[in-house]
């Protein structure tokens, strides 16, 4: 498409044309041109170049609105789904060994060397405190910190609902989430299962539910946390 500018330009330049044409019509109608001219063919060899102009502006124009709507846009959100295949794969329990911290041992003290001098010193008042080493106290270790999968129950006379709430291949993610949750209060864990061809996921659930109402309310009470889910059964 042509601009506001460009169109005032080729007035322009179509109004120097028309006026050059102009004053060579009256040279050539007097006799006094140096040159004879054929004017009906340089005027329209003329407008066959201004014509030539605007259509290839108007292509150019036209080629780049043609590639700007081929090209590709791409989507940097994360695909944490696969749902559906999820849920037909076999679960691999985890089990977590928390080794136990060992009790420090009692530091006992060096006994005082005795230094040996002519001036008798004073003795000491005798008394019945007994002089107790202090136990150094061992730094805390940080444990991380993940849930294990719930066991099925015993006895069940239906099916058990679960809440879903993301799946990936990133164990530290998946951990990282069921942390989040279980400092809020929630019964979240981290369940894996191996898809065939596409190796092992780890799923982020919380409780276990006999129905799917009772599910539905722990599922909208998570959405108020900003937590978006879905309801499976295990």
């Amino acid at each position: 498409m042509l601009t506001r500018k460009k169109t005032i330009v080729w007035c322009f330049i179509v109004l120097v044309i028309c006026g050059w044409m102009f004053v060579l019509g009256v040279l050539v109608g007097r006799g006094t041109a140096p040159v004879n001219f054929d004017v009906k063919k340089l005027k329209n060899d003329i407008v066959s170049e201004l014509t030539a102009a605007i259509e290839k502006e108007k292509e150019e124009k036209k080629a780049q609105i043609d590639v700007s709507m081929n090209t590709p846009v791409h989507s940097d959100k994360q695909d944490l789904g696969f749902y559906e295949d999820l849920k037909s794969t076999k679960e691999l329990p985890e089990h977590i060994n928390i080794k136990e911290v060992p009790k420090p041992e009692a530091v006992s003290l060096p006994a005082p060397v005795p230094v040996e001098s002519s001036v008798k010193e004073p003795e000491p008042e005798k008394t019945g405190e007994k002089v107790i080493a202090k136990e150094s106290v061992p730094a805390k270790t940080e444990e991380k910190i993940v849930a294990k999968e719930p066991p099925l129950p015993k006895k069940t006379t239906g099916p058990v609902f679960t809440i879903q709430l993301a799946s990936g291949r990133d164990e530290k993610y998946a951990d990282k989430m069921v942390g989040e949750l279980i400092k809020k209060g929630y019964q979240a864990y981290r369940s894996s299962g191996e898809i065939k061809g596409k190796g092992i996921w780890h799923r982020v659930r919380v409780g276990e539910f006999g129905d799917r109402a009772g599910a539905g309310t722990i599922l909208n009470k998570l959405k108020k946390d900003k937590f978006n889910g879905i309801i499976v059964t295990r």
